[in-house]
């Protein structure tokens, strides 16, 4: 089976896996860096850091399946991918709290999807040494930097592998007319929403594929066919997905004001592919260049014009492949900020290098024309260079939080989400007057922004200022009312001010609010053993041991 999915088309299968070695090996080396990287508080700490201790438990796999990605309290969340999970879980295994293995794993993964996408581009029609080409490119490409060195980002690379594999699947179906390839496309397709949503576009695009490069009607047998299985599939997975998480889409999103608001940001994505600069971690549409994306539409759109023997229906069918594994991203929840982050163009990038290699002017021709021609090396040559370069030279942003939040406050300064997160770190990094100042400018850029409030409390908490405290604390939960971390740090300060009743009450909010906030649990114990109250001291301490499988030294004696 897998000789057929990935060799049986070409004859060349030993030159290919060498020049993939080669591929494999510079990209291998590129990203090598990010194996001692460290978490950059983006998602990754609440992802792994906090639920390492379940990461660690196998039997967590299956719950990976019955609660969001962030298994937060209550069946909150909108976000369903046990897949990522499962990854996390492999790499808890054999890592444990250590994340080099988590990062090892993240470029086998991108090393697998490069065999993939040179793969793909192959059975899409693409000479072998072509594709080979543009996996070369994509494997060292700096924008893919960030679904490589951000371990969340890692999720793109799983649905690649898993769309790569469906339409490789499907490919092989039109091509030897085998219905056993016809079920995998469908099994790889279950794989890829159980991975991220916006695999629910893969079915589309195999429809998209039958009209635009196949000519079917939109109506044949075969589309249909294509639209009633995907239906079968994805209303079940929906309904199950509605029951874990909380709510509908509808209920968080409204898919006309974030498409309308969020859609230009396609076009500097377009830019960094041609001009992998003013690349972020974290940018804001309105710090985003407009003009580099420009240019690139201009060039792509003029060299196709003036091109002869362009199939646009290829052309249509990439931009499709782009767009509406895109788009998808661009949907934000209607309190959320619109996050542009580059790795989201990792999967989407495969259909702008179809659009692209429709260009067929004479100076391609004369570039491509003979094997031994000086400067088809030379050019390629040159491009894989500068495409290191800055690779590397943009590498060391994702060392470690700050200087992963520094790069972002640096490409969006009034960014008051990245003033908060770099001011965040400071306080991690034990430097309060750095974080202080990020905080009062990201409350001067927005009174509201979540989160600071809490924050800039713990500031004055840690200098005893209480009433000033008490006020941060207290506005951010105007803000945020079922925030936990400012309701345990309310109990913290009515604890070091002797207002032990208040203490203990806000604890049991928290608590209530977050069933699983530790901390909460033994501050509790604690009081309550101190108090000489053994039976809700237990108690406490019991549900701590029931979430953690075990318990600090100073409430170990109230476990039976």
């Amino acid at each position: 089976m897998f000789y057929s999915l990935f060799l049986k088309s070409q004859g060349i299968f030993s030159q290919k896996r060498w020049a993939f070695c080669l591929i494999a090996g510079l990209s291998f080396a590129v990203y090598y860096p990010t194996l001692f990287y460290d978490y950059h508080y983006l998602d990754d700490n609440v992802l792994i850091k906090d639920n390492l201790f379940r990461l660690q438990q196998l039997t967590f796999a299956l719950q990976a399946f019955t609660e969001g990605v962030f298994h937060a309290a209550q069946k909150t969340g909108i976000y369903y991918r046990p897949i990522l999970t499962l990854s996390y879980i492999f790499d808890a295994q054999f890592g444990g709290s250590d994340l080099f293995m988590f990062h090892l794993t993240s470029i086998l993964l991108h090393l697998a999807v490069i065999w993939l996408f040179i793969t793909v581009l192959e059975k899409f029609g693409f000479n072998t040494k072509i594709a080979l080409v543009w996996g070369l490119i994509f494997g060292i490409h700096p924008i893919n930097l960030q679904a490589v060195a951000w371990l969340p980002g890692r999720n793109d690379i799983l649905l690649a592998i898993f769309a790569y594999l469906a339409f490789i699947s499907w490919l092989n179906h039109l091509t030897y007319n085998n219905r056993r390839w016809f079920w995998i496309t469908w099994v790889f397709f279950v794989l890829c929403l159980f991975t991220k949503e916006t695999g629910v576009m893969l079915a589309p695009l195999l429809g998209a594929y039958q009209v635009f490069v196949k000519k079917d009607k939109v109506f044949d047998r075969l589309n249909i066919k294509i639209a009633a299985i995907s239906a079968i599939i994805v209303l079940p997975w929906w309904h199950l997905r509605s029951q874990i998480l909380e709510g509908l889409v509808n209920d968080y999103f409204d898919i006309v004001a974030s498409l309308k608001a969020n859609a230009p940001g396609i076009i500097p994505y377009i830019g960094k592919i041609l001009f992998p600069i003013n690349l972020s971690v974290f940018p804001e549409l309105k710090d985003m260049p407009m003009y580099y994306g420009q240019a690139t539409i201009f060039i792509i759109a003029a060299l196709l014009v003036i091109s002869k023997n362009v199939n646009w229906g290829k052309v249509i069918f990439g931009l499709c492949w782009f767009l509406l594994l895109l788009l998808p991203s661009l949907i934000r929840p209607i309190s959320s900020l619109a996050d542009f982050s580059e790795h989201r163009v990792y999967l989407p990038l495969w259909g702008l290098v179809i659009v692209i290699s429709e260009i067929d002017t004479k100076i391609f021709k004369r570039l491509a024309k003979n094997s031994f021609n000086i400067m088809r090396p030379l050019v390629i040559s040159l491009l894989v260079l500068a495409l290191v370069g800055i690779n590397l030279k943009h590498s060391p942003v994702y060392k470690n939080s700050i200087s992963f939040w520094q790069n972002a406050v640096e490409n969006s300064p009034n960014s008051s989400f990245n003033r908060n997160n770099l001011g965040a770190m400071y306080w991690l990094a034990k430097i309060p007057l750095a974080a202080e100042r990020q905080w009062l400018r990201a409350l001067e850029i927005n009174p509201v922004e979540p989160l600071t409030n809490n924050n800039l409390g713990l500031v004055y908490l840690g200098t005893k200022q209480y009433d000033k405290a008490e006020k941060s604390f207290k506005r951010e939960l105007e803000i945020n009312p079922y925030y936990d971390n400012s309701l345990y740090n309310l109990g913290i300060l009515y604890y070091q001010t002797n207002h032990i009743n208040e203490a203990i009450q806000y604890w049991e909010k928290t608590i209530l609010h977050n069933p699983q906030y530790l901390d909460a649990y033994y501050q509790l114990a604690r009081i309550y053993a101190s108090r000489q109250d053994t039976t809700k001291a237990r108690a406490f301490a019991t549900q701590y041991y029931k979430i953690r499988r075990t318990v600090p030294p100073e409430i170990s004696s109230l476990i039976r």
